[in-house]
Order: structure tokens, then sequence, then C-alpha cells
């Protein structure tokens, strides 16, 4: 695998792909991450960022200067302090290592033999990579071998902001009551501390729908950008932006 990329972008696209935020955990709502394993995946100029497990899937393309097809997995960890010392671009050399070059600096860093849940990051490629953004949703896509039945786009900034609001009541999980017309966050576990925010959504689509999630979502797509909601009753929901998708599964204790 080779290729070349703006720095700072495949920086954010790493970070991003982390999942950091806060999570429901047995030790408490708490800050964490999904994981710090990427699987990287080049074809042509698209290179594809891969993280996730049995629960929560993400995904990040960016278009970069391809030399190479290939696939290569590494931690982000090590990656991420050497690209804050290079700079506008940096050349990736995967083999037996992975060798990142920009300038006059050169640093190298170990291949990781597999993601800890590989089988999954593949599954979830094939049943993605139909699925495109899209300004207003007009099919309901598959997800394995059931459809959506219910669609609707919001603003990054809106949905960050209610969700971020939900946070405050230090619960985990969230409703999304999606009617139609409009969608219902919601979130506690006792009338004395919850929140709830009804938001109508840039576009919509379908069949009401039902479900619960847990997770940091909001902090995944960037700012200025636009999510199509893809949703189902008790149905992993499906998340996609012109960059980047994610799927979670319904809120169980323990995901």
């Amino acid at each position: 695998m080779r290729f070349a990329a703006n720095t700072k972008l495949i920086s954010e696209a790493l970070e991003s792909i982390q999942g950091k935020g806060k999570y429901l955990t047995s030790s408490g709502f708490t800050n964490n991450s999904m994981g710090l394993y990427v699987y990287m995946k080049l074809e042509g100029r698209s290179l594809n960022l891969w993280n996730g497990d049995s629960t929560f899937g993400m995904n990040i393309t960016l278009e970069v200067l391809g030399g190479e097809d290939g696939e290569f997995i590494c931690n982000t960890k090590t990656i991420l302090p050497y690209l804050k010392k290079f700079g506008e671009v940096t050349l990736f050399e995967g083999d037996d290592f992975l060798k990142l070059s920009s300038d006059t600096k050169t640093a190298s860093v170990a291949r990781v033999v597999n993601h800890p849940n590989m089988e999954v990051l593949t599954r979830l490629n094939t049943m993605l990579e139909h699925i495109t953004y899209v300004e207003e949703p007009e099919e309901l896509p598959a997800f394995g071998s059931s459809n959506y039945e219910g669609a609707f786009t919001l603003e990054q900034s809106v949905f960050s902001d209610c969700i971020s609001s939900c946070e405050l009541a230090q619960h985990g999980a969230y409703k999304l009551d999606y009617n139609g017309t409009s969608v219902e966050f919601s979130t506690g576990a006792t009338i004395q501390n919850q929140f709830k925010e009804i938001i109508s959504p840039v576009f919509n689509i379908g069949e009401p729908a039902t479900l619960e999630f847990s997770g940091p979502l909001h902090k995944f797509f960037p700012k200025n950008s636009k999510i199509n909601f893809y949703v189902k009753d008790e149905f992993p929901l499906l998340l996609v932006s012109e960059d980047r998708k994610l799927v979670k599964a319904p809120f169980s204790a323990g995901n």
C-alpha cells in the first residue's frame, strides 16, 4: 500500500475513527473510545478507514494521491504523534511496517497483524458499500436482509447540540422517536433528571420508527455537515454523511 495524503485531513480522520466520547460502561457514564486500531484499505484514490465492534461500526473515506492499492492495520496512537510533527503532505508506505515520510522527516510504525473485530468490519463493508449520502433520500436502503422504513436528514450542529444536552442527564442511553415528520430525542432514568428535544428535519420520508441507542455518535461527524438518518423499529441505526458512515446496534445493557 502506498499513497500521499494531506497531513491535517488524515490526522483528523484518525482521531475521529477512534470514536472518542462519553460511553455508558460498567464503570458508569464516562469518557472512552471505541478503540485505537484502524483498518486502512486503498483502492485507487479512495482510502477507507474502518473501526468498530459487533455493536458499533465506523467508516471514513478520504480522497488521496494513490500509488499502490493495498491494506494495512495499525495503532492510531503510534501514528498521530508523528503526523503532528510532519508537513502539509505525508507519504504512507505499508508493507511489513508502515513508513511515514514528509519533507526531510521519516518515521516507521509497526503493522498490527489483525484488527480485533476484522470479521465484523469486513461484513459491514459489504453491507454498506452501496449506501452513499444524498441531499434528499428517495429510497430506503437494505441492511442485511431487511430494508429501513424511515429516513430523515439533520444538520450536524443540531444533532450534536441535542445529544450534548442529553448527556447532561448522565443516563447514557438515548431514545429516538421518529413520527414520519419530526424526530424526538430523549434520555433520563427518572422524572427528576431527564431531557428531550423535538427537531424538525431538513428532509424526511418513510414510516415512523422508535429505537434506543448509546454512544457519542454526534462526535463522529464533522461540523457543517448534514447527516442522513435511516431508521426502523429496534433495528441498527445508520448515519451517513458525505465522507463517513456509522452503524449502531439498538441499545441494550452493555452496548
